[in-house]
């Protein structure tokens, strides 16, 4: 048998492999494989045409083959890494991408797909590099330039990304994932109109992808007037993906009617040093065990003290970053859950089309997300009497399940400094703070701030975020304050700090201003510990009304405003009382601990009894 292929061997397969007939090419690959076992041609090929059709495991053995008989080459060991990076396998694939670089610094594919290994690895600066030099390779390329925007979104350099994303879409304006990270560049530079055109950009252009519909419905968080745009755009969301669902969808259970134990699910990507895991933990930790058996499901492979923490508190753990919705869904099925709990909606790492597909008998919206979710699958949504009132209950296409006395509790931060003399006994005058997103900024919100300050000559503002580590964000708000009236000298914007640090800097705030329609949560309850009560308003919907339910359990309902101009009265009447405020803060710790916002085990019982209303519901009439 012949040994070395001829060029009449060779040809006919480099002919179909350029047409891209790989149903034509893989018996003649595999025959070729076969009769020249040392040559890497053919295993090279299969390895192409496996991984082109998703059959990564055959994909890879091709490839292992035709690295082992072929001279060390850097495209052999990308395709290498490609494969491996779908199976996975991300050390391997690594290590793939590491050696194509070493035989050549400048393979431009090798750069780019080892940094989209960095960038799915949580380590995007990183990955910035390799785009960055890859870029240099092939100037303008927008593939790569689109890449190092999302590089660049994942470490909060929301300008420069922005300025790629616009240099990409001048060359590629229909590329909807392009409009789609605009729309979120746009949105933490406190660009809301820019952020939603975008976002309807991206839609139109790809109008069956249920990602980029739920990125548009999470930026209509943020305006003011978007309410009834955003429960329309939510029910199509729950159209698309339940017709996606179709026959896969579970219609029985393999779940006992009168368990001794009702097992439930908790599906997020945020069990991790996250405000998520700050509410869920509470109630996790102080759950009854002999009655709830309780599982954890991740949608992302990540760990921190936090998850773990996580992972002592529930049953039982798992990780479906990997998988298929149906996939996930059928792991979910298979263990018997009688209640599955979502705790993302329409935020980052979400899995609602596992939830379309109906794995457990009573699904749950709850806690990561303040709106509706659209997903006809999705029973119920719990709230609490002031988040969302009985007329309120229209604004979702979930049942709203009230609990008792209120919808979230938050936990004492660990190793939280004392609380400190107000800030106003020391300076003479009051300090407005806020430690909001650029994102919830609106005119709206910046006229009440502006209206607060004029009427209390004397005051500052003190706004502290992230963003402003950003120096063209912090120059743009800093232009906004001036042209809504209210001068340089009365205001400072300073970047974020590390938590212990963000913590003691409430020492320098007498009162929060909130935003509205998306005001704090997290920083809201901290600052409360803290000493530093917030002055809120109360909207319409529940993502509006989460600060009026927050200070409302925490017996402040005296903050909460019901229109603007409430707002800037009860913010003036507050501060020109220092006598009160100094009071408050001395005493509020301690208040806000015997309230039912950190009272984790009242609100532990509250929850297992609506879990357990629930499920006897779903076994009389269902819901």
């Amino acid at each position: 048998m012949a040994r070395t292929p001829t060029q009449e061997d060779v040809k006919p397969l480099l002919q179909l492999f350029q047409q891209g007939d790989m149903q034509a090419l893989e018996p003649r690959a595999l025959a070729f494989s076969r009769r020249y076992p040392a040559h890497g041609l053919g295993w090279m090929l299969l390895g192409a045409i496996y991984k082109a059709a998703g059959r990564h495991d055959e994909a890879l053995a091709a490839q292992l083959k035709a690295v082992a008989v072929m001279p060390p080459k850097a495209e052999l060991f990308n395709n290498l890494g490609n494969i491996q990076f779908a199976l996975h396998q991300l050390p391997e694939a690594e290590a793939s991408y590491r050696k194509c670089l070493q035989l050549d610094p400048d393979h431009r594919n090798g750069l780019v797909n080892y940094g989209l290994l960095l960038a799915k690895a949580g380590r995007p600066q990183e990955a910035e590099g390799l785009f960055r030099h890859a870029l240099r390779l092939d100037p303008g390329a927008p593939d790569i330039g689109y890449r190092l925007a999302v590089a660049l979104l994942d470490q909060k350099q929301y300008a420069p990304a922005a300025a790629l994303l616009q240099d990409v879409l001048a060359q590629r304006p229909d590329d909807a994932a392009a409009h789609d990270s605009l729309s979120f560049a746009h949105l933490n530079l406190g660009r809301y109109d820019d952020a939603v055109r975008e976002g309807h950009a991206a839609v139109k252009l790809a109008p069956g992808d249920p990602e980029v519909l739920a990125n548009l419905l999470f930026t209509l968080n943020y305006g003011p007037g978007r309410a009834g745009e955003g429960l329309e755009l939510a029910r199509a969301y729950g159209r698309l993906v339940s017709d996606r669902a179709g026959a896969d969808r579970f219609t029985a259970w393999n779940v006992d009617a009168a368990p001794q134990k009702l097992r439930i699910g908790f599906v997020s990507g945020d069990f991790k040093n996250h405000p998520v895991a700050w509410f869920l933990l509470p109630l996790l930790e102080s759950i009854d065990r002999g009655r709830f058996e309780c599982h954890a499901y991740s949608t992302i492979d990540f760990e921190d003290d936090f998850t773990r923490r996580i992972r002592d508190a529930v049953d039982a753990w798992q990780v479906l970053p990997a998988e298929s919705d149906l996939d996930a869904a059928r792991r979910i099925h298979a263990d018997g859950v009688h209640i599955l709990v979502d705790l993302a909606g329409h935020t980052g790492h979400a899995r609602l089309p596992v939830f379309a597909l109906k794995p457990a008998p009573v699904q749950v919206s709850w806690l990561g997300y303040f709106a509706t979710t659209g997903l006809p699958e999705m029973d119920c949504v719990l709230v609490d009497p002031v988040a969302v009132p009985p007329a309120a209950a229209a604004q979702f296409t979930e049942a709203a399940w009230s609990l008792p006395h209120t919808r979230l509790c938050f936990d004492a931060p660990r190793d939280a400094p004392e609380v400190a003399p107000a800030p106003l006994l020391q300076n003479g005058f009051v300090t407005f703070g806020s430690y909001q997103s650029v994102s919830k900024i609106n005119d709206p919100v910046l006229a009440c701030w502006a209206a607060v300050l004029d009427a209390m000559p004397t005051a500052r503002l003190r706004w502290q975020s992230g963003q402003f580590g950003d120096g063209e964000v912090r120059q743009r708000l800093a232009e906004r304050l001036c042209q809504h009236g209210i001068p340089q000298t009365r205001f400072e914007l300073l970047p974020g700090q590390g938590r212990q640090d963000y913590l003691a800097s409430h020492r320098s705030v007498d009162i929060l201003l909130d935003t509205f329609p998306f005001p704090g949560g997290t920083t809201t309850c901290e600052a409360l510990w803290m000493g530093v009560p917030t002055v809120t308003l109360a909207g319409d919907t529940l993502l509006s009304r989460q600060g009026a339910s927050l200070l409302s359990a925490a017996g402040l309902p005296d903050w909460v405003a019901d229109s603007p101009a409430d707002y800037v009265d009860r913010a003036v009447r507050f501060a020109r009382d220092g006598a009160a405020l100094v009071q408050l803060r001395q005493r509020l710790r301690a208040m806000v601990q015997a309230s039912p916002l950190f009272d984790r085990v009242a609100f532990a019982r509250d929850f297992e009894q609506a879990l357990q209303d629930l499920w006897r519901l779903h076994k009389a009439p269902q819901l």
